[in-house]
């Protein structure tokens, strides 16, 4: 594991929660990544049809036969608001710091936030109490198919279900990226019946198959999944909010996240900073 401490320049993630005890499992709830070890995000099921929407054309073939469809139409539009296909390209890593709050019961544990993202590869997240400062500190890593957290001076690999879960959620900052909806494997489609619908149903091959909204003039808005529980038990449906804009390198990314799990409040994030580049 490379122990590293980054000097980050920006603000947005979910990994903020993994800085919180589980008070019933004993374990580190939070949103993060999923995947094998060649990235973050869902394994594919060899043979299996992905359980969102059908296999349209891809972009390649659409394009081949001259023939745009509304998918392709609301993504061009999509990448458009956030910056532009080229800036989102070369925006392979996403830099944040934030406040962070989680919600378990009656109880709100706010965070600050400190991580890298280099969606469906590697993640590093460093946080702490507000209230209390760095002498809180707890690093979550996940490096390809393995992953760590450090508290207290002590480092421990992630349990499988807890790094299952972590990996999953951290894909999610790769499909807000957009241009990942064109990668090999990737699936995108509007809605059957649904004409006009600003929705598109993704299937990728390195995250949870998710629904994502947007505004009419393109702006990501939501962002609906279901991932494994980091306690192996029953999977979770979510949703993700996003609001306002931060801007890096002609990328225009949300500068406010709330996250709702199953119907209830789970966590928010509020962005200090935001950079995004094309390395480490």
């Amino acid at each position: 594991m490379k122990t590293r401490r980054w000097a980050l320049g920006a603000g947005l993630a979910v990994a903020g929660c993994a800085a919180v005890p589980n008070e019933n499992s004993g374990t580190t709830p939070g949103p993060g990544p999923g995947a094998p070890p060649a990235g973050l995000g869902n394994e594919p099921k060899a043979g299996a049809p992905p359980s969102v929407g059908s296999h349209p054309p891809t972009d390649e073939e659409a394009r081949g036969n001259g023939v745009l469809r509304p998918a392709d139409i609301l993504l061009n539009r999509a990448m458009a608001a956030a910056g532009g296909e080229i800036a989102l390209s070369h925006a392979r890593v996403l830099i944040w710091t934030g406040d962070a709050s989680v919600f378990a019961g009656d109880k709100r544990i706010d965070l600050s936030v400190e991580t890298v993202v280099e969606p469906f590869t590697y993640a590093l997240s460093d946080t702490w109490l507000r209230d209390q400062g760095r002498a809180t500190l707890r690093t979550l890593e996940i490096d390809g198919g393995q992953g760590w957290l450090t508290r207290d001076g002590k480092t421990e690999a992630l349990p499988g279900a807890i790094l299952a879960h972590e990996r999953q959620q951290y894909a999610t900052y790769g499909l807000m990226r957009l241009v990942t909806l064109r990668d090999s494997g990737a699936v995108f489609s509007t809605p059957a019946g649904q004409s006009g619908a600003r929705i598109l149903e993704v299937h990728h091959p390195f995250a949870a198959d998710s629904r994502l909204y947007f505004a009419p003039a393109g702006r990501l808005t939501a962002l609906e999944n279901t991932v494994v529980a980091p306690d192996g038990g029953k999977a979770i449906a979510q949703r993700f909010e996003f609001s306002g804009e931060i801007a890096s390198a002609g990328v225009r990314w949300p500068r406010r996240l709330v996250l709702t799990q199953e119907g209830k409040p789970y966590f928010t994030l509020a962005l200090k900073t935001f950079t995004a580049r094309t390395t480490r």
